[in-house]
């Protein structure tokens, strides 16, 4: 049948304590063809260890039969210290004659449940009613009206009774957002939406402005207007400010480089005055971000701190040694030369995996601060520690997480 039965997953293969081996039995068919329904999951060390254990039931059978193939039960074993101690059910589901999930049951361990139930269009395709039932609780219902040609979602009725609505162009684009309160029938424009320029031949650029009205009675409003360019990226933002202040304009500008990434962006900044003041981002050889520097316009590398400028930078390097990824972080503060500061940064070191395995303060080659990470084979952290005396990493405080262990489909 080409079933997987068994994956082992080295980890990082330098580290010799995360390794785990995934067991998989399958469902066996009842009536159908249906050879690939895992109907098991273990979770091993690779040796004697069993970490955590999954387990799915299919078409309201136990685990380890199958029919149609509809998932009908998950239930998660715990184990702790290679000790089964009991299971969970994580949900209970029912399917519809097609196939879709009608409803999907929880329980918490004193009896309490929790039943989402949906409702589909007369094709089966899209919900158009979500019913919460719960313990204790009233029943909430979430109805969707539908687009009859799309099948998009035009209106949700939430369970206080109040209608949000949207309206559609021709492109499937919002150009008009409602509301209609509870207990009445009058929808109220909450904001529109226009597109300018994007039909062929139109000169001037590309426009999408959304007027934003706030207060439900169109007295008062909000309008902000972006520009994107040839390849539909936000290059210019204006936000209007209303009366009180004189329907001034709040503008952002947008630099990209030659490989589309983002290379500056202003602050928000009153039209009439203008402004230069925002962020630069420099990026390494690689591709990856090396510094954010808050100044006035783009600021070419090399970066340092200059308050009479206000040249803000923060920057980040990245160094690979021992199968290890090391993150050198410096902050405006210590790339000011000649402050007590100077020089300050601080250092993570990460694995093949992305686990963090330690993180510390330093000052050149004399280290301030200084805390180290552990964590079980499923990827949990088990312990952090702090040394009193990072120079030397003596005196260490430890903090230990939880041993439990679980894992999910």
């Amino acid at each position: 049948r080409g079933n997987v039965l068994s994956i082992q997953n080295e980890g990082d293969v330098f580290v010799l304590d995360d390794e785990t081996c995934t067991n998989l039995t399958f469902a066996t068919p009842s009536g159908s063809r249906i050879f690939h329904a895992v109907a098991t999951r273990t979770i091993t060390d690779c040796k004697t260890t069993t970490l955590a254990v999954d387990k799915l039931e299919y078409d309201g059978y136990g685990v380890g039969t199958v029919a149609a193939g509809r998932t009908t039960g998950h239930v998660v074993d715990k184990w702790v210290a290679n000790l089964y101690t009991h299971s969970i059910r994580d949900y209970s589901a029912s399917h519809d004659a097609v196939g879709n999930v009608a409803a999907i049951t929880a329980a918490r361990p004193d009896g309490a449940l929790r039943t989402v139930a949906l409702t589909y269009d007369a094709f089966g395709l899209v919900p158009t009613r979500t019913r919460l039932t719960a313990s204790g609780v009233p029943t909430m219902d979430t109805v969707f009206t539908l687009d009859g040609l799309s099948l998009a979602v035009t209106s949700t009725l939430d369970p206080n009774g109040t209608a949000a609505g949207e309206v559609l162009d021709g492109f499937d684009r919002v150009i008009r957002t409602t509301v209609t309160e509870s207990g009445t029938t009058t929808a109220k424009t909450t904001s529109t939406t226009t597109f300018t320029g994007f039909t062929r031949g139109s000169a001037g650029g590309r426009w999408i402005t959304t007027t934003t009205f706030p207060d439900l009675a169109g007295t008062e409003s909000t309008t902000t207007t972006t520009l994107l360019d040839e390849l539909g990226r936000p290059v210019q933002t204006r936000e209007t400010l209303g009366d009180d202040y004189a329907n001034e304009s709040l503008v952002t500008h947008r630099k990209y480089d030659v490989l589309g990434r983002v290379a500056y962006e202003s602050d928000p900044h009153a039209l009439s005055t203008g402004g230069t003041y925002g962020t630069t981002y420099q990026y390494a050889a690689d591709g990856s971000l090396q510094c954010e520097v808050r100044g006035y316009g783009q600021i070419a590398p090399p970066t340092v701190t200059n308050l009479a400028a206000e040249t803000l930078p923060t920057c980040v390097t990245r160094s690979y040694g021992n199968h290890r990824l090391t993150l050198t972080t410096s902050t405006a503060d210590s790339l000011q030369s000649g402050t007590p500061q100077a020089g300050v940064t601080t250092v993570e070191t990460v694995t093949a995996t992305g686990r963090t395995l330690t993180t510390s303060t330093k000052q050149g080659a004399a280290t301030l601060e200084l805390m180290t990470y552990a964590y079980d084979r499923l990827g949990n952290m088990t312990a952090l520690t702090r040394f009193k005396d990072p120079a030397t990493a003596a005196l260490p405080t430890t903090c230990r997480g939880p041993t439990t262990r679980s894992a999910r489909f």
